[in-house]
């Protein structure tokens, strides 16, 4: 899907520590990633993998440790004219993180010529309820949009990097 190293220099960039990227695996096992908000999502999976890493905290909601433990889960599925990566996203170390985990849907297509169209969606799954849900919901939305952009400039720069003559 990238290069081995893109995104774990990516994760240290944004000043994560402590990074473990495993390699992708064959997906054995699919049917916990449709527990998320994409219900009409049918797309098979091909394989998966599991990133950790700590994070520096920048929200507090006023208690917590400053670091926090994050998993990530990431599925892909490539054809001939679509990849598609959904993340589920689990934290440790985060007020009320037994509640709810995020996930992520990227999609990018080919829309013929040079031409990708990029797809990023968002969904905070409250696996229990909890009075702060809006709360966290909108802190959640406003730090992962701000890292999936910054994911997407790094992505893009590697793309036209490694594009023949430096075209994009």
């Amino acid at each position: 899907l990238e290069s081995p190293s893109f995104y774990r220099h990516w994760l240290e960039a944004s000043g994560k520590k402590d990074i473990k990227v495993e390699e992708w695996q064959k997906a054995e096992n699919t049917e916990e990633r449709l527990l998320s908000g994409w219900n009409d999502d049918t797309t098979a999976y091909q394989e998966k993998r599991e990133i950790t890493f700590e994070l520096v905290r920048t929200t507090h909601l006023y208690t917590g440790p400053p670091v926090a433990q994050v998993k990530r889960t990431h599925w892909s599925s490539i054809t001939k004219d679509r990849c598609v990566v959904h993340l589920q996203v689990e934290m440790d170390g985060i007020p009320f993180a037994n509640c709810f985990n995020l996930q992520i849907r990227c999609v990018a297509t080919n829309r013929g010529g040079n031409t990708l169209g990029i797809e990023v969606g968002l969904y905070v799954n409250f696996i229990q309820q909890t009075l702060l849900a809006s709360k966290i919901r909108s802190g959640t939305t406003k730090e992962t949009t701000k890292a999936q952009r910054s994911l997407q400039k790094a992505a893009l720069d590697e793309c036209v990097k490694l594009a023949p003559n430096g075209r994009e």
